[in-house]
């Protein structure tokens, strides 16, 4: 708890204004935030949680990035960033698309473990990454072709096409889970 306090402190002060930081700490945040969630019920958390967290919270936070890059462009206002001198649209878009490729890795990797497949008692969940796989090429749809990617839980909420996949994720996963 200490430490995500005085990271939340060091960024707000200094390291949000430094390219590439700024993002790792938001990630980083996110783990620290399973960290402590799972130390407060005395659960060990699985690595796997911990690499998907940062993963996807580090795609997120370059997808922020881009959307700041892409406003800042239409010169919206002054609500631009001064860590935004630090990046350009290609290498965040391409930053973008390499996380997009180890995060749907990583999953695959997650559903094919044997702790996995031990734990949940199948080999099937790797079924499962079609939908990971859909949803992450619609998020990047929004981004990269409709230039929507400022909020991510807004996109959640409002894109009707980003929730049915997520649901139809949650219905393949209790269906391979809870029915045999």
């Amino acid at each position: 708890m200490l430490i995500y306090m005085v990271l939340n402190i060091l960024y707000s002060t200094k390291l949000k204004e430094i390219p590439i930081i700024d993002v790792l700490c938001v990630s980083a945040g996110f783990v620290l935030r399973i960290l402590v969630g799972a130390y407060a019920v005395s659960v060990l958390p699985n690595h796997w949680i911990i690499l998907m967290t940062f993963l996807l919270a580090l795609f997120l936070s370059f997808a922020k990035r881009r959307d700041d890059i892409v406003l800042s462009g239409n010169n919206n206002n002054g609500l631009i960033r001064c860590v935004i001198v630090g990046y350009s649209l290609e290498f965040v878009s391409t930053i973008m698309s390499v996380l997009a490729s180890v995060v749907i890795i990583c999953y695959i990797l997650f559903t094919l473990s044997p702790e996995t497949v031990a734990k949940h008692g199948t080999h099937n969940l790797y079924s499962s990454s079609f939908w990971v796989i859909m949803g992450i090429i619609r998020y990047m749809q929004l981004t990269f072709v409709y230039q929507r990617s400022g909020s991510p839980s807004r996109i959640l909420i409002e894109d009707i096409p980003l929730k049915i996949i997520t649901v139809l994720w949650v219905v393949h996963i209790i269906f391979i889970l809870y029915v045999k």
